[in-house]
């Protein structure tokens, strides 16, 4: 159990646990603790002892609905009184002296309950050979190296950074004019029919999208029992492999040969997720200009309105590799409140960042503020630190902290959106929903309290991965229908994972 790490917690009279209520009458108690655990122990012992719940917050938000009520009930009635904002300093025999707002008091006392959760024992884990996943071993630094290597060496051909490097020969690789590491994708670009763009642009996309279609299908069959995880991941590939893809580099950039088909990427990626139809405006069709700007501006605020966030994990290029690719780590994302705060703080810079980048590029088309963006945010952010991330803190580092369309949705999203996970009111408090998620959202939060969650209350994508994991059924897409868990219960999880 936590400690509270304060004079006097060693006396006989501190307690961690409740064994029976009987064993104390007409006493003076004092209850350490916001959770689930203090709630029902004050809750036990106010009907015949004096109560005091201490609440390091201005709120108790943690316990189910049906504690916190009865709690406040009961405070009303003057059976228990709760101190919020409180901490206490030190335990004597006769009291606990407290501090509430930096103003110091005490309190009388015959008994103090300690319910502040508790740690795993992780140095006996440790002596005993047993590793956390999150501990930084040699082996798990050697594979973060490893692991950025090669998604560095990826970015760095796609974006073309690496142009003139030639294998040395003792690499068994040609080096001459036509087969060095750039030479070999132009010839294979010839070869494959003549009408390819040359490049890495197109392989790059290949690999990626190769990526997501092999990865996609191992998750078609994971999540094979859920219908809703069925099209969404087929959506998925579509959208990588068609829409990101075919579309834009063998259909535009190579068939069509259109000196600008790059701006195609615009048909289904807005700003300022990508903002590259803003460039040399002048010199661009007018049709990649006049849907880009609709889109961005119009279309982002009317998906959002009537669908969240759900282009993150159904559209989104990003997305699509993490949904697919990045799906075994979904369980690593950071959680907590700190998390969630930074994703505020890095989304709102990034977009800042991006919109100064922007707005300097078009404002002087010599500026070096293009490639800026280029290095910065599309390459280092969304590209290498995005990816690199997946197998260390979870599939999501970009999408969550950084990315400047996820905030811009979620500002409009959060005020009008019409998409929600709801709950019933039969949690087991597993923790499955929680742990899958991987935006960090504390789901089951909301699910012992049958409270639904949109992007008003948190960060949702509508991955749906934590209706499909409950082993109870106890979330729904949308509105609650008890008549259709009641139905379907009796069939166990959709995807039963561990």
């Amino acid at each position: 159990p936590r400690r509270l790490r304060i004079p006097g917690e060693d006396l006989a009279k501190c307690r961690t646990s409740l064994s029976d209520p009987d064993d104390f009458t007409d006493q003076d108690v004092v209850v350490v603790g916001a959770g689930d655990v203090a709630a029902e122990i004050a809750l036990a012992l106010a009907e015949r002892n004096r109560v005091s719940l201490l609440v390091r917050r201005d709120k108790i938000d943690r316990p189910k609905q049906r504690n916190r009520d009865a709690l406040h009930a009961l405070a009303a009635k003057g059976k228990i009184k709760i101190h919020y904002n409180t901490s206490p300093k030190a335990v004597t025999e006769q009291e606990v002296a407290i501090t509430c707002k930096g103003e110091e008091s005490t309190l009388k006392n015959d008994v103090v309950f300690c319910a502040l959760g508790s740690d795993l024992p992780l140095p006996l884990l440790r002596k005993l050979g047993i590793r956390m996943e999150s501990d930084w071993t040699l082996g798990r630094m050697a594979r973060l190296v490893g692991f950025l290597a090669v998604v560095l060496f990826y970015y760095l051909w796609k974006k073309e950074f690496l142009k003139g490097f030639v294998f040395p020969e003792s690499w068994g690789f040609w080096t001459g004019d036509s087969l060095g590491l750039y030479g070999w994708t132009r010839t294979v670009s010839e070869w494959a029919s003549g009408v390819l763009p040359a490049g890495p642009s197109l392989w790059a996309g290949a690999v990626y999208s190769a990526l997501v279609l092999v990865f996609g299908l191992g998750c078609l069959r994971k999540y094979r029992g859920d219908p809703f995880q069925r099209k969404r991941y087929i959506v998925v590939i579509i959208s990588q492999v068609l829409l990101l893809w075919i579309i834009p580099e063998i259909v535009f950039q190579g068939i069509l040969a259109l000196a600008d088909g790059w701006r195609s990427y615009g048909l289904v990626i807005p700003a300022p997720l990508y903002v590259w139809n803003f460039k040399d405006p002048m010199s661009a069709n007018l049709f990649w200009l006049v849907w880009f700007t609709v889109f961005s501006f119009i279309g982002v605020p009317l998906y959002s309105k009537f669908t969240g966030k759900m282009y993150c994990s159904w559209v989104c290029g990003c997305g699509c590799l993490a949904e697919t690719f990045g799906d075994r780590w979904r369980h690593l994302a950071p959680r907590g409140r700190r998390a969630r705060a930074w994703e505020n703080f890095g989304q709102w810079t990034i977009l800042g960042v991006v919109a100064c980048f922007v707005a300097l590029g078009l404002a002087n088309a010599e500026s070096t503020a293009w490639t800026w963006q280029e290095l910065l945010v599309d390459f280092l952010l969304a590209g290498v630190i995005g990816v690199a991330a997946y197998p260390f803190w979870g599939n999501r580092i970009w999408c969550r902290f950084l990315c400047p369309l996820s905030r811009v949705m979620h500002a409009v999203a959060g005020n009008t959106s019409q998409r929600k996970i709801s709950s019933g009111a039969h949690c087991i408090e597993c923790g499955l929903c929680s742990k899958y998620c991987q935006m960090g959202i504390p789901v089951m939060e909301f699910a012992k309290n049958a409270q639904p969650f949109d992007n008003a209350n948190s960060s949702c994508i509508q991955c749906g991965i934590c209706v499909s994991v409950c082993p109870v059924r106890n979330l729904q897409h949308m509105e609650w229908d008890e008549d259709v868990w009641k139905d379907t219960v009796r069939n166990g999880p959709m995807v039963p994972l561990k």
